[in-house]
């Protein structure tokens, strides 16, 4: 199909080919690779294949060795690895974590992971009441219309939390003011919430890895009239949850 922009022969996906092809490369040449073995052994020339290798330690996920200038592997490597781990581990290892965090609040609790601007809804624990809260396992939601996604944002590094916030500005049903506002609040008191005029009451925690990288999050449901005199303490045992799952985490690392 000529105008799928997925096409193999689109130049964008071509250079990406190409990268992650020489990203692969060098993850087999644990001793370090020079430009030109990578370009023999992608069967590229030397000058596009030190631009894509310039692109990719700009990017952070190759280095030069200093002395023979040999690329290897940079931590950032790591890092995606440990989020890709930590996030098929996180179900599991939260469940319990759950299970007591729903039957001490008696209310509804959410796991979600983070996918690029998106939480998906991974979980889901109802506490035994006639009243409460449902939302569908699978389900994805913007970052900004949740709580959980808030923490995320609020969890993130100074910088990537900037232009987080930046990106989702542009959108047109974001309301910038208030978003900033919230994420700063998330970020003082390390939990957030979000008001969506549905008589419900959320409040949400990151979790974060072994890197310090929030992969997910946790809520704490309910109705508004019933959450409304223990907010505080139930974002607090939401907090502690996140965090004891993100030990946890790390411990399986």
């Amino acid at each position: 199909m000529a105008n799928d922009p997925a096409a193999p022969s689109a130049s964008g996906v071509r250079t990406l080919v190409r990268g992650l092809k020489l990203l692969d490369l060098v993850a087999q040449s644990p001793a370090g690779a020079s430009v030109t073995d990578l370009a023999a052994a992608a069967d590229l020339d030397k000058g596009t294949t030190s631009r894509l290798l310039t692109t990719l330690r700009t990017l952070g996920y190759v280095r030069q060795r200093p002395g023979d200038r040999q690329y290897l592997l940079s931590g950032r490597i790591l890092g995606l690895a440990l989020a890709y781990q930590a996030q098929l581990d996180l179900r599991e290892v939260a469940r319990p974590h759950l299970v007591r965090l729903r039957d001490r609040t008696h209310e509804t609790v959410h796991l979600a992971v983070v996918e690029g601007d998106e939480v998906i809804y991974v979980d889901q624990l109802e506490p035994d009441r006639s009243v409460r809260i449902r939302s569908s396992v699978g389900r994805a939601m913007p970052l900004h219309r949740t709580a959980m996604g808030r923490a995320i944002v609020a969890a993130l590094a100074p910088e990537e939390r900037r232009r987080t916030l930046a990106d989702l500005a542009g959108r047109p049903d974001v309301d910038e003011a208030e978003l900033r506002e919230a994420v700063a609040g998330a970020v003082r008191r390390g939990w957030a919430t979000i008001d969506r005029h549905d008589d419900v009451t959320r409040v949400g925690a990151a979790v974060v890895d072994a890197v310090g990288r929030p992969v997910g999050a946790i809520t704490v449901s309910g109705p508004s009239y019933r959450m409304a005199e223990r907010m505080t303490e139930w974002a607090e045992e939401c907090v502690r949850t996140a965090r004891e799952i993100g030990r946890d985490l790390g411990a399986g690392a």
